[in-house]
């Protein structure tokens, strides 16, 4: 069976979104699923949808969490994932890296409390 880019995305979302999960978070994690996917990676891709909402019903991942970063210097950030979706922690990461990156040449972030984080070669797209 072929699927159209954005079809996929658009029932991926819808699952996330019917579980509770934030417009943001569904948005991030399908982004990150679908590049994954197309990247050639399958065992991080389109396959961890059910695997990611299986945890969220089973209350292994908080479809709430929202999180926190803190900057104790100017190049460092941690970040508290508060047991959230990680496609989106880890793109709030990238974000946060990057912000340090730009103020002291050099950026670092740390992050707790993520669930899985999947394959980490879209979010070096990403950062690309």
């Amino acid at each position: 069976m072929t699927i159209k880019v954005e079809d996929t995305r658009g029932l991926i979302k819808l699952c996330f979104r019917q579980l509770g999960v934030s417009e943001e978070a569904a948005k991030a994690t399908t982004d990150v699923l679908v590049l994954t996917e197309m990247m050639g990676i399958t065992t991080h891709g389109l396959s961890r949808v059910a695997t990611y909402c299986d945890r969220i019903t089973s209350g292994r991942i908080d479809p709430y969490a929202v999180a926190k970063v803190h900057a104790p210097t100017i190049a460092l950030r941690h970040m508290d994932g508060c047991g959230g979706l990680c496609p989106l922690i880890a793109m709030r990461a990238l974000e946060a890296g990057r912000d340090a990156a730009r103020r002291a040449g050099v950026g670092a972030v740390f992050v707790r409390g993520g669930t899985h984080v999947g394959a980490l070669a879209p979010y070096l797209w990403y950062a690309t």
